[in-house]
Parts: structure tokens; sequence; C-alpha cells
């Protein structure tokens, strides 16, 4: 097996899109740490995914959790934190329709939290937001995170990127991935 042990891999995109499945499977392919940037973003505390962390602390809880070799980072954060993210060797985005997207959130919602984001659940109105949130990546007029800011971002970058299509079987993009990082 190629050694990968150094290398480190930014993987994004819009939420729905797949990122963390495809971190946490090109972290098993290469052995490298894993991290997801919610797990860094969002504070602790009741109801989930309410209150975030301050940026510094995103960070610093992210820089602990990296280690002293390479790593996948999943989920959009180069803009708060960029200092990690300008160390990956290859950045990787991944797209994905809008409504297979919200399909898929709208799964993954109701795996983790079951009812509670039903209509009357602690979790209603942070869910419905969420999805609206989602819904608007794709509207270049949208105030939050969307697609012309992603693209305005990558076409900055000077290290290699990888695109890939969040439909296509997750064992593809890790292949081709694995094939980009030897190719490094």
């Amino acid at each position: 097996m190629p050694d990968f042990s150094e290398k480190k891999v930014y993987i994004f995109g819009a939420s729905g899109s797949g990122t963390t499945t495809l971190g946490a499977s090109v972290a098993e392919r290469t052995g490298l740490v894993h991290l997801d940037s919610d797990d860094h973003y969002w504070a602790k505390g009741a109801p989930p995914l309410s209150h975030k962390n301050e940026p510094a602390e995103r960070v610093a809880s992210m820089s602990r959790a990296i280690g002293p070799a390479g790593w996948v980072l999943s989920g959009a954060c180069h803009g708060w934190a960029a200092e990690i993210v300008e160390q990956a060797d290859l950045i990787v985005f991944v797209t994905l329709q809008t409504d297979a997207r919200i399909k898929r959130l709208i799964a993954r919602e109701r795996s983790r939290f079951g009812h509670r984001i039903d209509a009357g659940g602690d979790m209603h109105h942070i869910h419905v937001g969420f999805l609206d949130w989602a819904r608007g990546y794709d509207l270049p007029e949208f105030s939050g995170r969307n697609l012309s800011a992603h693209e305005e971002w990558l076409a900055q970058q000077t290290k290699p990127i990888r695109r890939l299509d969040g439909q296509q079987p997750i064992k593809t993009s890790v292949d081709l991935i694995a094939a980009t990082l030897m190719a490094l």
C-alpha cells in the first residue's frame, strides 16, 4: 500500500453532497486521521446544532484533533479555518443536485434526531431552517454558503483540485482521490 501518512486532503461542497461520508472513506483507505468541520463548529448543548463555537475555539479544537501527520478534513471551513485548509495537498470539491442533497439531508436528520424534527419537536425549527439554508446553496444571491462563493474560492487556489460528483459510488471517488494523492 502506498504511504499516504503525510498527505493532507480537504474535501468540501454543499451540505448533503457527501463530503463527510467521502472523508471517512478516504481516511479509512489511506490510514489518515479524519476530521469533520461540523464536529468543531457546533458547541455541545441542547438542542444539538443550535449553538456555534467561536471561530478561534473551532480552529483550536481542530488543531488538537489533527495530530502531527496527514489528515482528511471534510466540510466547508476554508472561511473560518483557512490556516488549516491552506496546509492541504489536495482540494476535493463535491457537487450534487439540490433535490438529491435535500433528500439526503432529510434522511440524515431523521436518522440522527427521529421525531424531534417533526412539527412540535424541539428541533423542528432548527431542521426547517437548516433545510431552507441548504436549498439556498445554488442561488448566487444567497448570503450564506453558496456555489458561487465556492467557485470563486476554488479559482484562487494553487493546489491541485479534484472535482467529484456526489452521485457516483463512494469507491469510485475514493479511488480517484487515492490515485491523485499517489501522483502528487
